[in-house]
């Protein structure tokens, strides 16, 4: 059984290699939530992955650009109670919201905010 592990570790180790090859990312900056290396890793406690994305990206040559256009995607979706596409299905071009889609929101609440500043200031 140790032998299994010892090779699990092996390659999940390849796999990180090369995703912080491929993002140009610099090891130092990373680690595994409780050391768990089939959990979450956090890279400069910005970018949270988990095993299935990183072997995901590394097999389908994920650029970091589409990486942080989805980690941005899934940002905005949550705070607009949209639906968040995993990063394979972000990859494979999942239906989502439009640029003006996004800016129509982004906009109404900004006029939404900007009311409420003025009721609270009014009274």
């Amino acid at each position: 059984m140790n032998e299994l592990r010892n090779n699990l570790d092996k390659a999940i180790q390849a796999y990180l290699n090369e995703l912080h090859k491929q993002f140009d990312w610099s090891a130092c900056y990373g680690y595994w939530v409780g050391d768990d290396t089939t959990g979450i890793y956090v890279y400069a406690e910005t970018h949270y992955l988990n095993l299935s994305d990183i072997v995901f990206i590394v097999d389908n040559k994920v650029s970091i650009d589409e990486f942080e256009e989805w980690k941005k995607y899934c940002e905005w979706a949550h705070e607009f109670n949209q639906t968040k596409p995993n990063l394979e299905s972000w990859h494979n071009g999942c239906p989502r919201a439009s640029k003006d889609e996004i800016q129509h929101l982004i906009a109404l609440k900004k006029r939404f905010e900007d009311e409420v500043e003025r009721y609270n200031e009014l009274y």
